[in-house]
């Protein structure tokens, strides 16, 4: 993991929308940003990126608690966790 602070746009028609859950996670931890697709305009990015800038103490925060949710999850754990699930559905 980079561990860079970011600004997640969801694609809505991923599977299950899945990437909109998978981001909330990051957003729910103050790990990252984001923005709906239907919210989505040149306005919205700047402002959100000119938000970020402006503080760059919210912009260490979100690298530490990416940080800290990389150590939570070393590499290669996700695969063995679903790995392991996979196997019991079997």
């Amino acid at each position: 993991m980079a561990q860079k602070p970011a600004l997640l746009v969801p694609f809505p028609f991923a599977s299950e929308n899945h990437q909109f859950y998978n981001a909330n996670v990051l957003v729910s931890q103050g790990a990252a940003e984001q923005i709906k697709d239907e919210e989505l305009t040149p306005a919205t990015i700047a402002e959100s990126l000119r938000r970020m800038m402006r503080d760059p103490g919210h912009l260490r925060q979100m690298r530490d608690q990416l940080a800290a949710l990389a150590k939570e999850a070393p590499h290669g754990e996700a695969a063995r966790r679903l790995a392991d699930y996979i196997t019991r559905m079997s």
